[in-house]
């Protein structure tokens, strides 16, 4: 949970100018400032900036604003900062990722006469650094698993120096530890906590570097949660757990009795998702989620809570305290960075000043009983003007542990955009509400899970009317998008399922791990457990069920998918067509469970929105920028369905590519016209209709397309769709040839090949 210090919290919605849609390359793309952190005496800043393709390492001087490219990264190949850090007020260390390879860097910055000096210098493979060691210049504390049968230890390392040589005996800090893979160190350095696994889990500690290893607790992680914080005491430590609770507390476990203590802290009702204390073992704060809302509860030195800000939340502070770096991020605000020194905050960077010029919207959260349980929902709005009367209800996935919250969500950002209503719901089983809450939704899937979010959308509609509503979710979300409609059949217009469950059983049987083992307890735990388990599931699977489903349906998935297996989808695809039900389905052939790349993401949504807009028969839009920002991604997406883009992200689909584009010739993108023109002319995805090709690349060269006019071209010399007109293909052709692009290379070529 440490990835939590730079956790979502909300802040007052901020003004923005334009109301017009925005684009994917903007909403869904990679961060421009992506982290900060500040030296130990104030006088630096390191931090990542993305920006022309480029992953840039920066630091700035924080007095004269001076600032230098200190590393750079071309993000291909896995290639990233994993994490950097200040071991001093001149030396940063950065661990990062190189052609596959993790490495660590030092750099030593100096500001001179000419500017900023940095000497650099590349250091080996480590795991991560376990302490800076701010009061040692030139050593620190790093994990490392050079013994795989052995696990990882800790070592303290001279960083002047090349570290392999330097993981020896002579130089292990963590004693004779075996099959570690997690470590604490106090404010001194000294390595006094850690967790081990082999075959089972343990909690270990020492009193001493000096003294042996202790079993503080051995437990199965299945049962409850365990994460050790701090050392606060002789024998005590603080640790985040739910063991003896309903929801994750603070509280002190005592390592020589091996048994739990006080609460420190509990927020009731709620999860505390996050918790530091200072060297002196005193709570400094808390971070829990209220309604899906992060908030942070500061404390004084005496335990005493200070104020409940909601909005800031460290990443990072100078040695003294003296100069701290915040982050702060909510639904319309995708995130920024900020300096507080001396009572004065001033920003550093937003994470995204791309999406600048474009109005974002916040939701509104309701509460609700049923059944016993109290249900959280968010409800956001588009700009009224903007509305296009449809309500999304859209299910998270999971379904067990997982809960949408309020901080920046570009996927909803999109969709209002475009003029969308987004109905979210923490139904039970969600996170965020303690171990009690979430059993309530264990075997619920079908049942009162969908009845949790049916509630909610009879709520909403009872106080503003929509003319259609769409199920929409992807993994379970996209499970419940379709079990939404066979139970409600007259709630829903369409429904979508990304990544998305057709066949409950089949989680059982579609790998090894799930048919036996700890797999097959995740699933029991998840979906509950009968006698008959593969029967009891056909009565709640879409799959089984599909002859209710009386709404068009849009399936897609990844084909490397190991968590919902892609024979989901093509099991729901054929029985849809078995029944002559309306359905597309749309395999990524690069993507799991979800994309770990932007271009299919944004593939995803704009399928999705031309899916729900077509079937609707919603309007286009008007003004000319929308109408281009539409048209432009409705072409990327269509034309990679053809299968002939010089990229294979998704299988082709050819039937759904003309509709694709032929939308973004309706928008009159010029580009769409020759490539709806090429499956026209060949007869893919329907009949062969050469006048219907010759008329849209005779549109794309009037709107100066060069690849229609080259299309042209060849339709008048062969005579394809018209006359021949072998004059008219010449001069067409001569007023291509000039240039280096893909139109005038083939003109040239052409040309020659005619004899023209």
């Amino acid at each position: 949970m440490k990835y939590l210090a730079l956790i979502s919290l909300l802040m007052s919605p901020v003004g923005f100018a334009s109301d017009h849609y925005i684009p994917l390359k903007d909403s869904h793309r990679n961060e421009q400032y992506q982290a900060v952190d500040i030296s130990s005496e104030a006088s630096w800043v390191a931090f990542v900036e993305f920006k022309n393709g480029q992953l840039k390492l920066w630091v700035r001087h924080i007095t004269t604003g001076q600032q230098a490219n200190v590393m750079m990264l071309e993000p291909n190949q896995g290639n990233r900062f994993d994490n950097f850090e200040w071991i001093d007020d001149d030396t940063v260390l950065v661990r990062y990722v190189d052609a596959h390879n993790a490495r660590l860097a030092r750099f030593n910055v100096a500001l001179g006469s000419r500017g900023i000096k940095a000497d650099s210098h590349i250091l080996d493979s480590v795991e991560s650094v376990v302490h800076p060691l701010r009061d040692d210049e030139d050593h620190i504390l790093v994990m490392s698993d050079r013994n795989w049968a052995v696990g990882s230890e800790v070592y303290r390392v001279n960083v002047q120096q090349k570290l392999q040589p330097q993981f020896v005996s002579s130089n292990r800090v963590s004693g004779d530890l075996k099959h570690g893979y997690y470590y604490v160190a106090n404010a001194n350095g000294e390595v006094l906590l850690a967790l081990t696994n082999n075959d089972v889990q343990r909690l270990m500690y020492r009193e001493s570097v000096n003294e042996q290893w202790k079993v503080g607790l051995e437990y199965d992680s299945s049962d409850f949660y365990l994460e050790p914080l701090a050392r606060i005491g002789a024998h005590t430590l603080a640790a985040l757990t739910n063991k003896d609770s309903d929801t994750l507390v603070v509280r002190e476990f005592n390592m020589q009795t091996q048994s739990l203590g006080s609460v420190v802290y509990q927020q009731e009702g709620f999860d505390i998702v996050d918790a530091q204390f200072d060297e002196n073992g005193n709570l400094e704060h808390v971070i829990y989620l209220e309604k899906g809302q992060p908030k942070t509860l500061y404390f004084s030195g005496d335990g005493t809570p200070l104020t409940e800000g909601g909005t800031f939340s460290q990443v990072s502070a100078s040695q003294d305290g003296s100069a701290v770096i915040q982050y702060t991020e909510s639904e319309t605000n995708p995130g920024a960075f900020w300096m507080l020194r001396e009572g004065e905050r001033s920003l550093l960077f937003k994470r995204y000043p791309s999406l600048e010029p474009y109005a974002l919207r916040s939701s509104e959260v309701f509460s609700f009983e049923r059944d016993g349980a109290e249900i959280d929902a968010m409800l956001t709005l588009p700009a009224p003007e903007r509305s296009n009367g449809v309500l999304l209800v859209n299910p998270h996935g999971g379904p067990i542990g997982v809960a949408d919250g309020l901080g920046f969500n570009p996927k909803v950002q999109y969709y209002l955009s475009r003029g969308y209503a987004v109905l979210r719901v923490n139904y039970r089983g969600s996170a965020g509400k303690g171990k009690a809450f979430e059993q309530l939704g264990v075997g619920e899937q079908g049942r009162g899970i969908e009845a949790d979010i049916q509630a909610a959308v009879s709520r909403v509609k009872s106080r503003i009317d929509f003319d259609y509503t769409c199920a929409i979710g992807a993994s379970y979300g996209g499970y419940s998008a379709l079990a939404l409609t066979i139970l409600y059949p007259d709630d829903y217009q369409c429904a979508v399922s990304g990544f998305g469950l057709s066949d409950l059983g089949l989680l059982f049987h579609q790998t090894n791990y799930f048919s036996a083992g700890p797999g097959a307890e995740r699933v029991k735990n998840t979906y509950g457990d009968a006698p008959d388990q593969d029967l009891e599931m056909r009565t709640r699977s879409p799959f089984y069920l599909a002859d209710q489903i009386n709404v068009p349906v849009f399936l897609y998935g990844g084909l490397k998918d190991q968590v919902v297996d892609i024979e989901h989808l093509h099991r729901m695809a054929l029985r849809l067509k078995q029944l002559d039900k309306p359905h597309h389905a749309v395999v990524f052939r690069h993507s799991g469970h979800g994309h770990d790349n932007w271009i299919p993401e944004q593939f995803e949504l704009s399928l999705v929105d031309h899916f729900i807009r077509s079937t609707l028969q919603l309007e286009l839009p008007e003004g000319e920028e929308n109408r281009g920002t539409l048209g432009q991604e409705l072409f990327r997406a269509g034309a990679h369905l053809t299968g002939l883009a010089s990229d294979d992200w998704m299988a082709s689909n050819h039937i759904l590519s003309r509709q694709v584009l032929a939308e973004a010739v309706e928008l009159d993108y010029p580009a769409a016209h020759e490539w709806l023109g090429n499956l026209k002319e060949k007869g893919l995805g329907g009949s062969v209709d050469k006048e219907a090709a010759f008329a849209l690349y005779l549109r794309g060269h009037e709107l100066g397309h060069r690849n229609s006019s080259f299309a042209l071209a060849k339709a008048y010399y062969e005579g394809n769709g018209t006359e021949v007109d072998r004059e008219a293909a010449k001069l067409l052709l001569y007023d291509l040839a000039t240039g280096q692009d893909k139109a005038a290379i083939s003109a040239r070529s052409h040309l020659h090949k005619w004899g023209l």
